[in-house]
């Protein structure tokens, strides 16, 4: 299919302003910006009064967790966990993934969102619905210890199967939960199993105090310092949160080139803290943006994300510049596709067609002094006009391409009954 992208502000490669080019897709592709002289389309899609760009990358989600939106808030982490999250996932059955998310596959479609990096159980199953969205996916299966390896084997199985599927919008990555979930073994192993198949390795890292405090306790050393000495980080190691990291932490993040994920909205409302995010960015480190699970946000709005990332660290580092807008949106689209391999890095010729447009006809998008800043500072979801992944478009204008929506919202809340109790 070739699809000629008409008549939009279009970001620059740089992703440093926008400029009026059109795009042609072909074959998943971006296959010429200019003005489309010359290109045979088979469609073209009028983007009059929209901004174009690489559609967002959510780097740290648990899609089934949508089920849980609003029923467990105004609690520390670890109560959190214990004494609601943990009970209810108990009565989720496979199903009940797969339906959840559908729903944070619509609600990431309508927000800008082509990619995202998701870490659950049930995710043999739930995968069918990354399919059916049109979304690309890298997927782990959550592995903890306790009755010996199987989770490690099930994450084996689970690379085997579906890793590389849908034209390779599906990747497979390995999946150790946390320092405080995984054994030293498992650790190893699940290190072992991610280097023989040149595989991502997703795990969550220094999210709160407590948790940095009692890795120190266990191992005289930091979560970092701990996997570092696991030969756990390397470039294709992402850590998410990295909240209570020291400046050696962000020192040895640096030096193995591993990505971090930064969740400012939920870190913020589970009390956690804040990541000193500047000083990785200062240091070289590669940050990419997640909304985090539903349950701790309450939402998948790659938008209020951003925007937070960008005003949060200004304010408590009273400094107006620690995070400019153009660093907040790589952060949001670019340094995501880097750390996953997978999506749209710049609007050239051979990246991913993975993109969005965002309409300038409301109100709040006006007047467009410049339109980056309008971007980071002023969009909503609300303002999604189309969402294009792989070239092909899964959203335009209101309406769903790949999705029941009205469907899933009823299924969704029909289980909540049930589990959210």
């Amino acid at each position: 299919m070739k699809i000629l992208l008409k008549g939009a502000l279009t970001l620059n490669a740089e992703g440093s302003s926008f400029v009026r080019a059109n795009v042609a897709v072909e074959n998943g592709k971006i296959a010429l910006v200019g003005d489309g002289a010359g290109f045979e389309a088979d469609e073209v899609i009028s983007l009059d009064n929209c901004l174009l760009m690489p559609a967002f990358v959510n780097a740290h989600t648990h899609l089934p967790m949508t089920l849980f939106r609003g029923a467990a808030d105004d609690m520390p982490l670890l109560t959190w966990l214990e004494t609601r999250i943990w009970p209810m996932e108990d009565k989720l059955s496979a199903k009940d993934a797969l339906i959840a998310a559908r729903l944070a596959c619509a609600e990431m479609i309508r927000s800008g969102v082509s990619a995202f990096n998701d870490m659950y159980f049930f995710t043999d199953t739930f995968i069918e619905a990354v399919c059916e969205s049109g979304l690309r996916g890298a997927l782990c299966r959550a592995i903890t210890s306790g009755d010996g390896d199987f989770r490690v084997d099930e994450a084996i199985a689970l690379y085997d199967r579906w890793h590389g599927a849908e034209n390779g919008r599906i990747a497979i990555s390995f999946g150790p939960h946390a320092e405080y979930t995984c054994s030293k073994e498992t650790l190893l192993r699940t290190r072992d199993e991610a280097n023989k198949r040149d595989a991502l390795l997703h795990i969550h890292c220094s999210e709160s105090q407590e948790e940095h405090a009692q890795c120190i306790e266990r191992h005289a050393k930091t979560p970092v310092a701990w996997f570092e000495e696991l030969g756990l980080l390397s470039e294709r190691t992402l850590l998410a949160h990295c909240v209570q990291v020291t400046d050696d932490d962000i020192a040895l993040i640096a030096a193995r080139g591993a990505n971090v994920l930064h969740n400012p909205q939920s870190n913020l409302k589970l009390g956690s803290g804040i990541a000193p995010v500047p000083k990785m960015l200062k240091a070289g480190v590669n940050v990419a943006l997640g909304t985090d699970g539903a349950a701790s946000n309450n939402n998948l709005d790659m938008f209020e994300e951003m925007r937070l990332a960008a005003t949060l660290h200004k304010g408590f580092m009273r400094d107006p510049v620690a995070v400019p807008a153009d660093t907040a949106l790589k952060m949001a689209s670019a340094n995501g596709a880097k750390a996953l391999r997978m999506g749209c890095k710049a609007i050239a010729e051979s990246e991913a067609a993975d993109l969005v447009a965002i309409s300038l006809e409301h109100p709040h998008m006006n007047p467009v002094n410049d339109a980056l800043k309008n971007v980071v500072y002023s969009a909503g979801m609300g303002d999604v006009a189309m969402n294009m992944t792989d070239g092909k478009v899964l959203y335009y204008k209101g309406e769903y391409k790949t999705l029941d929506i009205e469907k899933i919202k009823f299924e969704a809340n029909e289980i909540a009954k049930r589990v959210c109790v």
